[in-house]
């Protein structure tokens, strides 16, 4: 005995849209080692969120913000759903450099000095520097000192170059 079940066919003449994923992920990555990694807050449009995974976000741009203390504050805005993972990278320092060089344009080595320790005897320093401010002076023989205080407030990555150059004139 043999039975032939026939089904009709279905014809699938419309899909419904892609469904968004349902939540954002934020990974924290760290450029030095830490021994807390939890404490680092996760913001989403200012609100604290409570973990990494933010669920009940509509389409559209948002505001995704990590901080930690003693770390840069890392920054992005993302669109969801296009984008669904966020990392943030949190580093204590960043890089900024020194030029030293007289009014004509020509490097000049000079005593150069960071929030008043002296680096050593350059034309140009490349250094690393944590967040707040620095001072930062040039000294030649002959020419007059050169002072500056700058706000150091966010961190630049390796591939962005430096958070700012400075002249010494």
């Amino acid at each position: 005995l043999f039975v032939i079940i026939l089904l009709p066919q279905v014809e699938v003449l419309a899909q419904s849209p892609e469904l968004p994923p349902p939540y954002l992920r934020v990974n924290i990555s760290f450029t030095e080692p830490t021994t807390a990694p939890s404490d680092t807050d996760i913001y989403v449009d200012g609100k604290l969120a409570t973990q990494a995974t933010i669920t009940g976000l509509s389409p559209g741009q948002h505001l995704v913000k990590c901080s930690k203390r003693g770390y840069f504050d890392y920054e992005t805005t993302v669109d969801f759903p296009k984008v669904d993972l966020v990392t943030c990278t949190m580093s204590k320092t960043t890089l900024l450099i020194i030029n030293v060089s007289d009014l004509n344009g020509n490097k000049l080595p000079a005593k150069v000095y960071l929030d008043d320790k002296f680096e050593g005897l350059f034309d140009n320093v490349s250094t690393l520097v944590r967040k707040g401010p620095h001072k930062i002076s040039c000294i030649q023989e002959g020419y007059q000192q050169f002072i500056q205080t700058i706000e150091v407030s966010r961190y630049v990555s390796p591939e962005e170059g430096a958070y700012q150059t400075v002249e010494c004139i």
